[in-house]
């Protein structure tokens, strides 16, 4: 059973959309019910505005105002190297 393992520790979480569970619980509140300390929440920037579901784009999460850091795609670091 997760709940034992889980509860009280502090984490960071690397999810998108797709992290939902077949009821459509999103991963974040899984993981927020089992006593688990998220401390950041980390989204692909390509899937910001999906994770986000909302008009509010601050880089925080709506329901649990966790902070959210978005993930540079790859090619965005490429061409940020290329104007260096």
């Amino acid at each position: 059973h997760v709940h034992g393992r889980i509860n009280g520790y502090r984490a960071g979480l690397v999810t998108n959309h797709t992290g939902i569970d077949q009821q459509g619980t999103r991963t974040v509140d899984i993981l927020l019910s089992h006593g688990l300390k998220l401390k950041k929440i980390y989204v692909p920037e390509d899937d910001f505005a999906a994770f986000k579901r909302a008009t509010n784009w601050e880089p925080i999460d709506d329901q649990t105002k966790i902070p959210i850091s978005i993930l540079a795609h790859i090619d965005s670091l490429q061409k940020a190297k290329e104007y260096h």
